[in-house]
């Protein structure tokens, strides 16, 4: 990833600059955005991404946007963000729209058990 202080202060301060209590974090040569403590959005080569699931995810990719990538390895891993276009970035209400759609899927993720510490405390009780 390639990390651009001039796009993330562009997001930061001119696409979510209107919305309260955004945090940034730098992370693996690009930046996680957080909204009231929640891990919702990544910034990366040039492109901010938004935290999808599947339903969303396909929606979005009916319309063209892309899902985040990178190189793992041998092969292409592929995250639950997808991009998010200029047209979008360039809208408050559609950018706010687009950060609460991925507010409620992280925390409803957060909130969801995995299945492997589920299955260890059942066994361990």
């Amino acid at each position: 990833m390639n990390k651009n202080s001039e796009f993330k202060n562009y997001i930061i301060n001119d696409v979510l600059g209107h919305l309260d209590d955004i945090g940034i974090r730098s992370m693996f040569g690009g930046y996680g955005i957080y909204w009231h403590n929640i891990f919702v959005a990544i910034i990366a080569e040039n492109e901010l991404y938004t935290k999808v699931d599947k339903e969303l995810a396909k929606k979005y990719k009916a319309s063209g946007y892309y899902t985040f990538t990178y190189q793992q390895k041998d092969k292409l891993a592929e995250l639950n963000y997808i991009n998010v276009p200029q047209e979008i970035l360039e809208n408050p209400i559609a950018i706010r729209q687009r950060l609460e759609e991925s507010y409620s899927i992280a925390i409803i993720t957060i909130k969801k058990p995995k299945s492997g510490v589920a299955s260890r405390k059942r066994r361990q009780e």
